[in-house]
């Protein structure tokens, strides 16, 4: 360090230490832009048996109150900001606990990249940088890898920060005690792509922070947020009409009940009448909810949202998929307000539902989809019906288990034209 560029000079200590595989990185450059002094030099990462082949590597550096410059900390994540959008390899992250490493993924294909591996429960890391302005109703997406079944979470800033995500990560097949794991495969070791709703979506600019929760460790390899399709929007105060082809697009939806099933041949006419009789919550066939009203069932504590739906068919898999604590073994109580300003004698509900479903109008059960179906338009009609003139309570169960939850419904005359003579409210 000195005050003239010819001299004399005193030492101050190292920029940045030579890495500990003797590559070649402090042939370097430094530039100020914008303000930001950076440090560039270069690394063999993608070339570890050759340290002649090496890539551009960046990194701020920062000044100490005497002048002097800080030691650089070579990262593989360097400088930029990334969109939540792009596929973040979260493998070259900004700082770890001491106990994360990283390794090639092939050590024959490098440009394969990296993963990184967060061994033990308490293991965290962080990836600085990531632009969540893009994101208005996200979800994640995980590509990571474990020996035995264990949990993530994704957090903003710190290892102790908000929770933006939690990811379960089962790899193992998972059983009653003393029942076999039967027709699951075993995941161990394998990378999967896992899919996550987010409990909270940051703000601008922030840093993604990956701790594991489980009591085994993990493996990483990228992360990426998307924004998931408009499948629904709140239910608005004003009424609302059936769309042109009749159906009902307006309902209030219960977050699903988890009730687990292996598979959807059991849903038998006897099963159904069964099943659908027992009582899950409080006066579930009475209630007149009310969006955000909460009812307990079982453990679990249920919200009723009042929702318009995009399609003419109602996706429960996405709904449950946005507010649900499952996706798939799920029961779905679903309720709508028909108003009539005269009566309508006459008509038919036509309904469909993947999963079989009932369906009450006024407390009295007119309409069984049993079996392991399909939805389809008028899968199922009930017997003649009359709309009385005011309110008429439309009530439904759908029960699926490992498929794609949807239905739909509406009202048809005599000659089967769609009835839509009547406005539609989810307001008590």
């Amino acid at each position: 360090m000195s005050k003239n560029p010819m001299g004399p000079y005193e030492y101050k200590g190292i920029i940045m230490a030579e890495h500990e595989n003797g590559c070649w990185t402090n042939h370097h450059s430094i530039i100020n832009y914008k303000g930001q002094w950076y440090l560039f030099y270069h690394h063999n990462d993608f070339s570890p048996r050759d340290d002649k082949r090496r890539s551009v590597c960046i990194e701020k550096l920062y000044f100490n109150a005497d002048g002097t410059i800080k030691e650089v900390k070579p990262t593989m994540r360097g400088v930029g900001i990334n969109k939540a959008t792009e596929k973040i390899e979260i493998d070259r992250f900004s700082a770890s606990s001491s106990d994360v490493t990283t390794q090639l993924i092939d050590t024959i294909n490098t440009f394969r990249s990296f993963e990184a591996t967060l061994p033990v429960k308490g293991s965290w890391m962080r990836y600085n940088d990531i632009d969540f302005s893009c994101i208005t109703d996200g979800y994640v997406i995980v590509k990571a890898k474990a020996s035995e079944n264990t949990k993530f979470f994704i957090r903003e800033k710190a290892a102790n920060g908000k929770i933006i995500a939690k990811v379960d990560l089962t790899v193992k097949p998972e059983a009653p005690a003393g029942m076999p794991a039967m027709f699951r495969r075993d995941f161990s070791n394998q990378w999967l792509s896992l899919t996550a709703p987010l409990d909270y979506t940051p703000k601008g600019v922030t840093d993604l922070v990956i701790t594991v929760e489980g009591d085994a460790g993990i493996s990483v390899d990228n992360v990426q947020f998307k924004n998931r399709p408009k499948y629904f929007s709140p239910a608005t105060a004003q009424s609302a009409q059936p769309d042109e082809a009749g159906f009902i697009r307006r309902w209030l939806l219960l977050e699903p009940i988890k009730y687990d099933i292996r598979s959807n041949i059991i849903f038998t006419n006897t099963w159904l009448e069964e099943n659908l009789a027992k009582t899950y919550f409080k006066d579930q066939m009475t209630i007149l909810p009310k969006d955000g009203q909460k009812v307990k069932a079982g453990k679990q504590t249920l919200a009723w949202h009042a929702i318009d739906s995009e399609n003419y068919n109602i996706k429960l898999f996405r709904f449950a998929e946005k507010w649900g604590q499952q996706t798939y073994g799920s029961l779905f109580w679903i309720v709508t307000y028909i108003d009539c300003p005269e009566e309508i004698s006459d008509v038919r509900l036509a309904a469909g539902s993947n999963g079989a479903s009932k369906w009450w109008i006024n407390g009295e059960e007119v309409l069984l989809l049993e079996g392991d179906r399909r939805m389809v338009e008028d899968d199922g009609m009930s017997p003649r019906l009359t709309l009385k003139k005011g309110r008429n309570i439309l009530r439904c169960a759908v029960i699926n288990g490992p498929g794609l939850s949807d239905l739909c419904a509406r009202f048809i005359d005599e000659k089967g034209n769609p009835v839509k003579s009547y406005t539609i409210s989810t307001n008590k």
